[in-house]
C-alpha cells in the first residue's frame, strides 16, 4: 500500500519500472525553519532499495550549518538504522554536501525512511535532502 504525503504516492514501488534498465526516482524532502531533533518522514519503500547518492542543499544566515542522517527501519516509531553513521554535516550554501560512501546503503523492502536533524549552527531557512536510489 503507498503512503500519501500532501495528496501525492510517496512511496518507491514503481522504482525501475520506468522505460529502461536502471530506472530510479529519486525523493527529496524540504525542511523550512530547520532544528534540531527534527524528524521527518521521507518515503515507505515497498520494494527493497540501495541508496547510491544522498545530497544535501542549504540556505541560512550567520554560517548554516546542519548535521543530519537518513534512517529506516519498519516502523517509523523507533530509531531505526542510519545509511551513514554519525549524519552528514551541510554547510556550503553553493555546492551542499553529497555523500556516496554508506554504512548501511541497503534499505530492506517494507521500510520507511526519514530525515533526522542532529546538529544546527547559525540560523538554517532551508534544508533540501535528495535520496538517489536503485533496486536492490
Amino acid at each position: 500500500m503507498p503512503i500519501y504525503a500532501n495528496g501525492r504516492d510517496t512511496s518507491l514501488r514503481n522504482l525501475g519500472r520506468g522505460t529502461g534498465s536502471g530506472d530510479v526516482t529519486s525523493k527529496t524532502l524540504f525542511l523550512q525553519a530547520v532544528a534540531v531533533d527534527a524528524r521527518r518522514p521521507c518515503f515507505f519503500t515497498e520494494n527493497g532499495i540501495n541508496v547510491s547518492r544522498l545530497v544535501g542543499s542549504i540556505r541560512g544566515s550567520g554560517s548554516p550549518s546542519v548535521t543530519w542522517t537518513l534512517r529506516f527501519g519498519p516502523a517509523r516509531n523507533g530509531v531505526g538504522t542510519e545509511v551513514v553513521e554519525g549524519g552528514t554535516t551541510t554547510n556550503d550554501e553553493a555546492v551542499g554536501s553529497s555523500d556516496i560512501m554508506f554504512s548501511n546503503a541497503t534499505v530492506p523492502a517494507n521500510s520507511f525512511v526519514w530525515l533526522h536533524v542532529t546538529a544546527v549552527g547559525g540560523t538554517v531557512d532551508e534544508l533540501t535532502v535528495t535520496v538517489i536510489p536503485e533496486l536492490v
